[in-house]
């Protein structure tokens, strides 16, 4: 998780955006207090049967949730999040 978080803190503006979408489904957050906050932004580890480095991270927009593998660097943690922010958005 923490390789997660130093990716974020080194992304632009814009792949923030797609990230945000890839999570959440929209683009930007509710308001302070809103209901729709519900639990917060959560992030699970994600359970694979081989080399989690071979696994993208999954988004479930419904829940404000990311499932993360165990990445063994953060090379390889900004490299999936960031092809999966690019090419694995399905809402419009």
């Amino acid at each position: 998780v923490r390789y997660m978080w130093e990716t974020l803190n080194d992304m632009s503006q814009n792949e923030l955006r797609l990230f945000l979408h890839f999570v959440w489904g929209r683009s930007r957050l509710p308001p302070d207090g809103s209901p729709k906050w519900a639990e917060g932004f959560k992030v699970v580890s994600q359970t694979t049967t081989s080399d989690p480095d071979q696994w993208l991270p999954t988004a479930h927009t419904c829940f404000f949730q990311l499932d993360l593998p165990a990445y063994s660097s953060k090379e390889v943690c900004k490299q999936r999040i960031l092809f999966a922010i690019e090419h694995c958005v399905s809402l419009g």
